[in-house]
């Protein structure tokens, strides 16, 4: 079991170098400085003082026998990334130190070397370090700052969010959140069940784009056993999971047109019919639903109940996308590091104006996968212009009544950027399903992909 520093101790630095007389010279050196220092004479014996304590600093030579230094800064590197890593070469190693800052190491020193550069270079990364951890106990004092009950952002279109969810949240009446796919819609139902008089109960949800149709009613309102193929004994709906509590009903602008009269009912008088029951159950929920969809377009299309809409649009709350509130994405991030106990990332202002400008069709999921996808990429922490895939370098494309316009483009050019956000919008609404998205879409799977790979739309960045 590792032995943890306490916060009073020195700091310390493990010394890994085959030489015995740069081993003394370092512990002599960096020990007059007050830190507490130990040595390997190998990589395997060092990785084995790393399995056992906790050190502040790692200073190791690249070329030695058995486990090099590389070899021990990339296992180092998976078990502890904030572990900053000093690597001694020789003269003739250059392209083997440029190889070592590419896998984490915080910086390399050329031997030979007097004590001064190294007593420098020891304190800057110990500098480094000490900076990082402070950031990180601030950032633990300033999270309820920048984020509301697990959602993230600092941005003004954020915080009246939070307001419209303290607002709707201190009534039971029904709530329809609106905003684009990727958003965070189901986090937004959550921070409203939590703030609101309901909190202990359960927070039940009911995602009807993911439902058949003909199972729908099923999940929703439960079954008796016979009531429904294949139910040989009784099922409990969603709608009596979530009694005493919240009933989330995701994507419902998805509900089939034959369940909206009972979910309407559920709605107006709190009451559920099992499939096959022949007596009603009165249901104690509060309802907030939630879609990516026009409802008035579907209300006009025969798609969905006018009554129902009505009922369903008594306190509206709107998500706002990803490119309306590109200042968060710094904490958007953070937040992923943190979440998916990934390495620390900070994009650098380059790569930063190149993620403001991009449009982001899949919104907060999208970014969360990119963030993924940069944490096998990336090296040393910072985010550079280099990091950023090509696809995320296009410019800003909006045909949605937004700001930017297209007119002054060429009738060819618009066209193109208009299909393109057309499909990356299909992808994000359908979670890059491409056989749904060529429904949706109204053409074939074959025509749809043929314009994916020709506009270059990926679908596993909407996954």
């Amino acid at each position: 079991m590792m032995r943890m520093k306490n916060s009073a101790m020195k700091e310390r630095v493990l010394i890994v170098d085959d030489e015995e007389s740069m081993r003394v010279f370092l512990k002599r050196a960096l020990g007059r400085r007050g830190l507490d220092v130990s040595a390997a004479a190998d990589g395997r014996a060092a990785q084995d003082l790393l399995g056992q304590e906790e050190y502040d600093l790692l200073i190791t030579d690249l070329s030695m026998p058995g486990t090099t230094g590389i070899e021990l800064l990339r296992w180092s590197k998976e078990r502890n990334p904030d572990l900053p890593v000093i690597v001694m070469t020789g003269y003739g190693s250059i392209p083997s130190a440029i190889e070592a800052l590419k896998s984490g190491a915080t910086d390399y020193i050329t031997k030979p070397f007097d004590r001064d550069e190294i007593l420098k270079a020891v304190e800057s990364a110990l500098e480094t370090r000490r900076l990082r951890s402070e950031n990180r106990l601030l950032r633990r004092l300033l999270d309820e700052k920048t984020s509301f009950h697990g959602i993230v952002g600092t941005s003004p279109v954020m915080r009246e969010l939070y307001r419209n969810i303290e607002a709707v949240a201190a009534r039971d009446g029904v709530v329809l959140i609106q905003g684009e796919s990727g958003t965070g819609k189901e986090l937004v139902a959550r921070a409203i069940h939590e703030s609101g008089a309901r909190s202990g109960g359960p927070f039940q949800a009911f995602h009807a784009g993911s439902v058949p149709a003909s199972l729908a009613a099923v999940e929703l309102f439960g079954a008796v056993p016979g009531g429904f193929t294949g139910v040989e004994r009784a099922r409990e709906g969603a709608a009596l999971r979530a009694a005493g509590g919240t009933l989330f009903l995701d994507e419902i602008g998805d509900v089939p047109l034959e369940v909206q009269p009972a979910l309407l009912r559920l709605l107006e008088s709190g009451e559920a019919t099992p499939v096959g029951a022949t007596e009603t159950t009165r249901v104690d929920v509060r309802f907030v639903a939630a879609t990516h969809r026009d409802l008035k377009s579907l209300v006009a299309e025969g798609l969905f109940r006018e009554d129902l809409y009505f009922r369903l649009n008594v306190f509206p709350v709107i998500v706002p996308p990803l490119r309306r509130r590109t200042v968060d994405i710094p904490d958007l991030i953070r937040c992923f590091c943190e979440r998916f106990h990934l390495p620390e990332m900070t994009p650098d202002l380059e790569a930063l104006a190149i993620l403001k400008s991009y449009d982001w069709p899949g919104n907060v999921r999208e970014l969360e996968n990119l963030v993924r996808r940069l944490s096998t990429t990336v090296a040393g922490g910072m985010i550079r212009a280099s990091d950023v895939p090509e696809e995320f370098r296009h410019a800003r494309h909006v045909w949605d009544g937004g700001e930017d316009s297209l007119d002054d483009h060429p009738l060819k050019e618009a066209l193109k950027a208009f299909e393109r956000r057309y499909i990356q919008r299909l992808l994000a609404r359908t979670r890059g399903n491409v056989a749904e998205a060529a429904r949706q879409a109204g053409v074939s799977r074959p025509t749809l992909h043929a314009k994916i790979v020709q506009l270059r739309c990926d679908p596993d960045r909407y996954r």
